[in-house]
């Protein structure tokens, strides 16, 4: 029996070696996290990006049925600045109830935000911008919608373009505010920018273009 008990004792881990194996197991997942929420946080904006790519080709298939927009009244399709519409979320909600896409107010939020309830959009539910005139003359690739994170206000021509992206508070609670923006643009390609690429990339982009960026309020 003794000897039992000292080859158990020996077998044992001290309280040392019990130490540096939680303090390894701590430092791996020190490591490790921020990868893991990374890609937790992509994955999310890959859903999001999915539902703008929806909003787009709902948007361009009525376009189709109706090219100048007659067969209803605002938002028919893609949306014109004579349609005098107040805001993206105004938009989106004439998409839903005009039957041109058929989503509750819930489709249009964000990770993070306080999704809209039944098929009532309210601006604090959308997290998506619109841009007005994107029409058949317009070059494939300028965006049509894009979350609403991306600052508008610090695109090239109005007040530089350093911080493009707003963080959570300024832009609806959106999870990814600072890491990159959901971007879906005429011709239906959909891809998500990164900090890095907007200054070089997609600022200059909608500076160049003529086209109208409505808000969600």
């Amino acid at each position: 029996m003794q000897a039992v008990l000292r080859k158990l004792r020996g077998s044992a881990f001290t309280l040392i070696e019990l130490l540096v194996v939680i303090s390894i197991i701590a430092i791996l997942a020190a490591i490790l996290m921020p990868a893991v929420t990374d890609a937790l946080l992509r994955g999310k904006m890959t859903g999001v990006l999915a539902n703008g790519r929806s909003i787009y080709m709902a948007a361009f298939g009525k376009s189709i049925e109706s090219p100048d927009g007659s067969d209803t009244a605002a938002a028919a399709a893609m949306p014109r600045t004579s349609d005098a519409l107040s805001s993206s979320t105004q938009y989106f909600q004439n998409m839903m109830t005009g039957g041109v896409l058929n989503v509750k107010a819930a489709f249009f939020a964000g990770p993070g935000m306080t999704a809209s309830q039944g098929t009532n959009l309210l601006a604090a539910g959308n997290a998506w911008n619109v841009v007005v005139d994107v029409n058949d003359s317009t070059m494939d690739g300028v965006p049509f919608v894009f979350t609403r994170n991306l600052n508008i206000g610090s695109l090239p021509g109005q007040a530089g373009c350093s911080t493009p992206l707003s963080d959570a508070a300024s832009s609806g609670g959106l999870s990814f505010a600072t890491k990159g923006v959901c971007v879906v643009a005429k011709g239906g390609s959909a891809v998500i920018v990164k900090p890095a690429q907007l200054v070089s990339n997609f600022c200059p982009q909608v500076a160049s273009a003529t086209n109208n960026v409505l808000k969600p309020q």
